[in-house]
Formats: structure tokens, sequence, C-alpha cells
């Protein structure tokens, strides 16, 4: 999908404040609400970009951040691992990364819980040969 400066300029909105109205998204860069919300659809219906709600991590007391450095097998195919993965409950995001993990997960799950998720979640997925968490204290600029 190519995107031209319209599409950057409406994403660029968006990224500071995803509840901007069209209509004013439409009076900032001199196009009609119409333009706009075409755009929005194109981008969405493309998988290029999601509107959502996101809540700060810092203020929520029910749940923790983790961060969870993977290793897998050296023959597995990392994007299959990762797909698998990121289908698990409390998984927010996994990242295929350089580096001495081979993949990057961000969960967001119940204190008590990551235990289990570690031992009857993310135990199920073949391949994986090392985790190491990371409990997030404090984030700065950070939603999930």
């Amino acid at each position: 999908m190519e995107l031209d400066k319209l599409d950057w300029s409406i994403i660029g909105i968006l990224e500071k404040n995803g509840r901007t109205p069209n209509n004013e998204i439409a009076k900032l860069i001199g196009v009609s609400e119409g333009t706009v919300r075409n755009r929005i659809n194109k981008l969405t219906e493309n998988d290029f970009l999601r509107i959502r709600g996101q809540t700060n991590p810092n203020e929520r007391q029910d749940e923790s951040f983790v961060y969870m450095g993977i290793k897998i097998a050296v023959n597995r195919d990392s994007m299959k691992v990762a797909q698998a993965i990121a289908k698990l409950n409390n998984v927010k995001a996994v990242s295929v990364v350089t580096g001495r993990y081979d993949l990057l997960v961000e969960v967001f799950v119940e204190p008590y819980n990551i235990i289990k998720f570690l031992s009857t979640e993310l135990s199920t997925i073949d391949s994986i040969t090392a985790v190491e968490s990371f409990i997030a204290l404090h984030s700065e600029n950070k939603y999930v």
C-alpha cells in the first residue's frame, strides 16, 4: 500500500489524538470531511491503521506490563512462532528482533498470573528454548 502526504497528515493527527473528528482533521489539512473518512477507511481496511482506546499501564492496578525476551530453536521459523504466540491470551504484541533474543513479547497480565501464563500458555508453543521476563515497574509514553 502506497501512502501519500495526505495519508501521513491524517495519521499524524490521529497519532496525537485518535478521537479527533473527521471534520476537524479536514479543516486542519484543507480537504473535505468525505476525503478524510475515505482515507481513514482505506488505511484501516488495508490493516495499516488501527484506532483504539489504550490505557496507561502505570495507572492500572489490576495488571502488570511484562516484556519477555524469547529464544527459539535455530531451525524454526521465527515468523510462525511469533504468530502462534501473538494468538495467546494477554499478549499485546510480538516482535521478531535482532540481538540476544529472537522475539520480544509484550504481555499485560494480572501479577499473580504471570507464572500461569508461562507454564500453561507459553509452554504450549514448540521450539521455545528460553524465556526471560522483565516486569515493567514504570513506563513513560506507553499505552496498552
